[in-house]
C-alpha cells in the first residue's frame, strides 16, 4: 500500500504544478489555498424543500439525475475526458479537496476540465483500473437570483485494481463526500452539473482523475 501512495504523492505534486499553470492562464485567480466551504446544513425549522432529501422532483427528472451521477462514475472509470466534460454546464466547475481541507485542484471552465483530466488519465491508464460507486444521494431545492437549482450530496467510494504487482484484486483507494449543484436546461430538459466539489477523506494525496 505504501508504494502505491508514494507513487500518487509524487504524481500529485507534478499534476498540481501542471494545473496551476493552466488555471492561471485560462481562469484568472481560480487557484486558492482553502476548499470551498461545504453547503451548510439547514436548521430543523427550515422549509421542507431546503432540507436534504426534501426536494420535490418529478420521477423522470430524478431518473435523469441518477443517470447523471452514473455517467460521472463511468466517465472516470473509462477515462473518458470528453464525456466527463459534457456532464457540466458551460460555466461549470470541478473542485477536488483533501481531507485536510486544502484545494488540490480547482478547474474552470469546461475546456480546462477536459485538458487536465486527459493528462491524468494518460498517466494512469497502464497503472490501475478505478471503479467509482456514488450512493446515498440527497437533493434539496435552492433559489439563486430567481432561478431554482438543486443541490446534492452523495457518498463516493473508489477502488483500484493494479495492472501489475502481487495485488491483483481490487483494493480500497479513497472515500469522499461529493457536493454538487445541478442545473436543468429549460430547452432540452438535460440535467448537468453547475458545480462539483469532491471532499476526499484522505489527506495524503490528490484523487483528481481517479
Amino acid at each position: 500500500m505504501n508504494d502505491r501512495k508514494g507513487f500518487f504523492v509524487r504524481r500529485s505534486r507534478a499534476v498540481v504544478s501542471f494545473a496551476v499553470g493552466i488555471i492561471l492562464t485560462c481562469a484568472g485567480s481560480a487557484w486558492a489555498a482553502d476548499c470551498t466551504i461545504k453547503q451548510p446544513e439547514p436548521g430543523l425549522d427550515a422549509p421542507a424543500e431546503s432540507q436534504w432529501g426534501g426536494a420535490t422532483v418529478a420521477a423522470d427528472d430524478r431518473q435523469k439525475i441518477d443517470d447523471l451521477f452514473s455517467r460521472y462514475a463511468w466517465a472516470l472509470d473509462q477515462r473518458d475526458a470528453d464525456r466527463f466534460e459534457n456532464l457540466f454546464t458551460g460555466a461549470g466547475s470541478y473542485e477536488v479537496c483533501t481531507g485536510e481541507g486544502n484545494i488540490q485542484i480547482y478547474i474552470a471552465p469546461k475546456a480546462v476540465i477536459k485538458m487536465t483530466l486527459q493528462q491524468q488519465f494518460d498517466e494512469t491508464k497502464d497503472v490501475f483500473q478505478p471503479r467509482h460507486v456514488v450512493i446515498n444521494t440527497l437533493l434539496r431545492s435552492r433559489k439563486d437570483h430567481g432561478k431554482t437549482f438543486l443541490d446534492s450530496k452523495s457518498t463516493m467510494a473508489v477502488t483500484v485494481q493494479r495492472a501489475e504487482g502481487d495485488r491483483v484484486l481490487p483494493e480500497p483507494d479513497y472515500t469522499a463526500d461529493v457536493r454538487a449543484t445541478l442545473d436543468k436546461d429549460k430547452d432540452t430538459g438535460v440535467w448537468r452539473f453547475a458545480t462539483v466539489t469532491v471532499y476526499a477523506d484522505t489527506p495524503e494525496f490528490e484523487p483528481m482523475g481517479r
